[in-house]
């Protein structure tokens, strides 16, 4: 039995059956060719079928094998059905005579079957309707009579379908076929119909095709998701029509979100945007941004959204800017597509997160003269000054991308410029504190002490240990590398007071075995360098390496940060084997802050951090089972150092000169600068030391005015002692299966997205895992994860942290100096395996 579906198919085999019970033998014939698939699928019982090829003689060949038993009057076990796709042949002409005489022909149309078979049950007037559809066939029939309560004619082109299905399939296919079937069957005007009636739909009236009708439609029914959302509605907005019934209005909803969450229609949902908001001109209406709807339909609703931070910020209401930018950064359509908005609500957050952390901290400057109670107060856990600090180097960070936006960059200087002032004030009370009571220096723990009380222990106990010596690693920094590596191991932070002045050859050798014992300051020629008592000058790594082994002999190792990074992983166990005390050298930071461009330097340090977390976990997976990292010296970072900030350096005998520290004999004091003996900051020897109040800096040629280190601030000489004990690997957790697509076929704009997956194997499926995504040119890092859909983890260096089956859009952002076109490298690194584990080459083409 065919499996036959359909009211007028299931006619026709009903009126088939009963014409081979009362006649036998059926000759069938179609001159449309309407029946051929019905007929080619048709079995019935005791009926032999037969369907003219090309010779009728062959034909009649084998119907007379049925026949034969007829012509002598025995029982015919079997009826037969020849269907003939043709026209009836002339009774002259015709083959098949002798077979008709036997039982009876057909040779009726397809609208007098349908006709026929749905005469009971469909109106005239529709029957005819659907008979004068173009291409009408006799499964498009079925369909239409099956759904003729709902789409009547429509069904022609999408077969059994609700309202809502016809108008989703309208917007959803991304190709022409939909379009293209509904011109074909002449089904524009029903189509029109049907979306006026059942969503209140109003068309202008030149809209003849297919195309048009279906823009038209996707542009109101987002217009009339934006009117509805609207708590007040504009009383310009009298022109606009919505459809009064709520039913209507609900189904247009519907659509509009559906087209909204729709990844894959996101194109086409923001150009039916974008032309809706300019066909009905709805910017230029008057909005209270606060009574605007839920969703961001328009584009120009986000960029009023976005503005009302500049608004609230501007009036000092800051406490509802961060309200606001909570509760209007949200998955926002807009934010998903065009990635450069989602960076412009980072900087408006982390604008407003500055100006009330800078507040906060100006209302809380210690009353207390000690410099104890301020080093306490600026490392403080959560609440310490050092969160403006971090929060103004990510700000900074993002300079370019609030650079061009006026409004957006006045939010952003004057959150920079509060933390200047907290800086400044921190500065000069910090500097008067240490001048008035240089001895409470030797109230906290010291940089001098490290090597001894830290490092000396643990190799003592037979551990491994990786002493990280990190270049201009800022307390702040520290916070953030510790908050990446806390998934994976045991962290401690303790703040200790640099060696001044803070200046990278002081605070190095301020780091190596015996530096506890007491450091001189030793003038030779027009330079100063540090000597450890009963030692000899360290003036550069050597000298220090000579320490380190001197203490330890072969038991020490080193390798820098780039060479960590570059090695595999056999030569790292090998390093690890034979090294009880590994060196890992970092000296980029000082590098890229010697640069004058600040934001470039903001960048880059949070590369350097990745970096080091980097290293950090490949080295812990080779054996290293304790790492202190500590640095040399802090750094301000400042790009508004005008000539009235720059001092004269004091008069005396100067040996050696800095912006940030003069050192020499006989200094003479001043207002703007104070002016220490060595001795009053521990430090052996006959020199003098001079440092300005404030942020100001001495006038001397050379060095970078944006990125300073040598004085007093507390950014300057308070420096990390970070501890990382890191977990001990499961053996039985294998690495896991990653899934990493670039959702476009190049790079076009300065944002993009990346689709990142992973699976654990059997053993890690309760486990998640931290993935940094980064894009590199050569040698060089020009871009990483600025947001994601799951995930995404900014206190943990950027990082994507995913469970086992989770996946995440990850938006990526170039931050480096990029343009034309050219292939980079896409880079994903697993935080826990401390290795990259997937690389794919992608194109760009850039226009900016």
């Amino acid at each position: 039995m065919s499996n036959v579906a359909g009211p007028v198919s299931a006619y026709l085999r009903d009126r088939v059956t009963r014409l081979l019970r009362d006649h036998r033998v059926v000759v069938w014939y179609d001159p449309e060719r309407a029946f051929t698939s019905f007929f080619e699928t048709l079995e019935l019982d005791s009926t032999t079928k037969l369907v003219r090829g090309e010779a009728y003689f062959r034909l009649r060949e084998e119907a007379e094998q049925v026949t034969s038993t007829f012509r002598h009057g025995a029982a015919a076990p079997r009826s037969l059905l020849v269907y003939v796709p043709e026209p009836r042949l002339p009774a002259a002409e015709n083959l098949l005579l002798p077979l008709e005489s036997l039982g009876i022909s057909v040779a009726r149309t397809l609208r007098e079957e349908a006709s026929m078979a749905l005469r009971s049950s469909v109106p005239q007037t529709q029957r005819d309707e659907w008979f004068g559809v173009e291409g009408l066939t006799l499964s498009k029939l079925d369909e239409l009579a099956r759904a003729r309560t709902e789409i009547g004619s429509l069904a022609v082109v999408f077969g059994e379908a609700t309202p809502a299905q016809v108008a989703w399939k309208l917007l959803s296919d991304l190709s022409d076929s939909t379009l293209l079937a509904i011109e074909a069957a002449k089904q524009v005007t029903p189509l029109r119909g049907l979306l006026v009636s059942e969503f209140g739909v109003r068309f202008p009236e030149n809209i003849r095709d297919a195309r048009g009708l279906r823009d038209a439609f996707a542009e109101r029914i987002l217009l009339y998701e934006f009117v509805d959302d609207l708590e007040e509605i504009p009383d310009t907005f009298t022109t606009l029509h919505v459809p009064g019934r709520a039913a209507q209005l609900a189904l247009c909803r519907s659509l509009a979100a559906r087209l909204r969450d729709s990844r894959s229609l996101a194109d086409s949902y923001a150009r039916w945007a974008i032309a809706a908001e300019e066909h009905f001109d709805l910017a230029r209406f008057e909005y209270d941004a606060e009574k605007l709807g839920r969703y961001f339909t328009f584009p120009f609703e986000e960029r009023l959204a976005l503005r009302r931070v500049h608004e609230l910020a501007s009036g000092e209401r800051w406490e509802e800017a961060q309200r606001w930018v909570a509760d209007q950064h949200r998955d926002s359509f807009w934010l998903r597509y065009d990635k450069e908005r989602g960076g412009q609500w980072r900087v408006a957050e982390l604008a407003v997160q500055l100006w009330l952390a800078a507040s906060e901290q100006l209302r809380k400057i210690p009353e207390a003269d000690g410099p104890e109670s301020w080093i306490r107060a600026y490392s403080e856990d959560s609440a310490g000054c050092w969160l403006p600090d971090q929060l103004a180097r990510k700000l900074t960070a993002l300079r370019t991308i609030w650079l061009d936006q006026a409004e957006l960059g006045e939010v952003a200087d004057m959150a920079l410029s509060r933390a200047r002032a907290l800086e400044m004030q921190w500065a000069e009370r910090f500097t008067d504190a240490v001048a008035a009571k240089p001895e409470g220096l030797g109230e906290v723990a010291l940089q001098l002490d490290v090597f001894d009380k830290r490092i000396a222990p643990l190799l003592a106990r037979d551990r491994k240990v990786g002493l990280v010596l990190a270049d201009a690693l800022r307390f702040e920094m520290a916070q953030e590398l510790s908050q990446m590596l806390e998934d994976s191991g045991q962290v401690t932070l303790d703040p200790a007071l640099a060696t001044l002045p803070t200046l990278t050859k002081i605070g190095m050798a301020t780091l190596v075995p015996g530096a506890g014992h007491g450091l001189d300051l030793v003038q030779q020629g027009q330079s100063v360098l540090p000597v450890i008592q009963g030692g000899d000058p360290l003036r550069h790594l050597a000298d220090r390496w000579a320490r380190y082994t001197a203490a330890y002999g072969d038991r020490v190792g080193r390798i820098t940060l780039d060479d960590c990074i570059g090695a595999t992983a056999r030569k790292l166990q090998n390093l690890v084997e034979r090294s009880d005390l590994l060196l890992l050298l970092s000296q980029d930071l000082d590098e890229v802050g010697e640069t004058d461009r600040v934001y470039r330097a903001a960048d880059l340090m949070s590369r350097i951090l990745d970096n080091l977390h980097r290293c950090i976990r490949r080295l812990s997976n080779v054996g290293v089972q304790e790492f202190v990292v500590v640095a040399d010296h802090g750094f301000l970072l400042r790009d508004d150092i005008t000539d009235a900030m720059k001092l004269d350096k004091p008069d005396g005998d100067l040996v050696e000169g800095h912006r940030r520290c003069v050192l020499g004999r006989d200094l003479a004091g001043g207002d703007h600068h104070v002016v220490f003996k060595s001795t009053d900051l521990g430090l052996g020897g006959d020199l003098e030391l001079a440092f300005p109040r404030g942020v100001n800096v001495f006038r001397v040629s050379g060095g970078s005015l944006a990125y300073l280190h040598g004085g007093l601030s507390i950014q300057e000489c308070l420096v990390p002692v970070l501890g990382y004990v890191p977990n001990v690997a499961d053996p039985t957790s294998g690495p896991p299966t990653l899934h990493v697509k670039m959702l476009g076929e190049r790079i076009t704009n300065r944002y993009f997205p990346v689709e990142l997956s992973y699976s654990a194997d059997l053993f890690g499926q309760d486990q998640s895992r931290r993935f940094r995504v980064d894009l590199i040119s050569g040698d060089d890092s020009v871009g990483r994860a600025l947001a994601a859909t799951v995930g995404y983890r900014e206190d943990a260096g950027n990082a994507i942290q995913l469970g086992s089956g989770e996946k995440s859009t990850v938006t990526m952002g170039i931050t480096g100096d990029l343009e034309g076109a050219g292939e980079l490298e896409l880079r994903v690194f697993d935080a826990e395996l401390g290795e990259t584990v997937k690389k794919m080459k992608v194109r760009y083409e850039l226009a900016f």
